[in-house]
């Protein structure tokens, strides 16, 4: 196998699955609620995606993004450029969306913690209530 038949089964695979792994982990992220935090990495996981697979799209059916596109030649440096930029843009959306997540998780578990502590409380109270006896 030539060194391009690699590089080609390479470019199919990974963006399938680079796809597949952002919808997983959005699909865990779910379970704690589609607040702000989920969107922005959805999006961003739209915006790492969808270049990627059309760029492939594009590779397989053979067409060049220079000039082999019908329209205007603006358009098809317009599509260049957003196939370009925007996984960056989407991997720096999706690194402030985990952040939101991971501080969301941080107030879930403090919280989590001060009912714990409730909870040994009440049970320590009753226990002292049932010791002396109830009034």
């Amino acid at each position: 196998m030539s060194f391009f038949g690699v590089f080609t089964i390479v470019a199919l695979v990974v963006p399938i699955l680079f796809a597949v792994a952002l919808i997983v982990g959005l699909r865990g992220a779910a379970r704690l609620g589609k607040g702000g935090p989920w969107w922005t990495m959805a999006i961003a996981a739209g915006l790492i995606t969808v270049p990627g697979l059309l760029a492939l799209l594009v590779n397989v059916l053979g067409v060049s993004l220079v000039g082999g596109l019908p329209g205007s030649s603006s358009a098809t440096q317009y599509l260049a450029v957003f196939l370009g930029v925007s996984p960056f843009a989407g991997a720096a959306l999706f690194a402030i969306g985990f952040a939101m997540h991971g501080l969301k998780l941080a107030r879930t578990a403090e919280r989590i913690q001060e009912l714990e502590q409730l909870t040994d409380a009440m049970t320590e109270e009753i226990n002292r209530l049932d010791k002396g006896g109830r009034p």
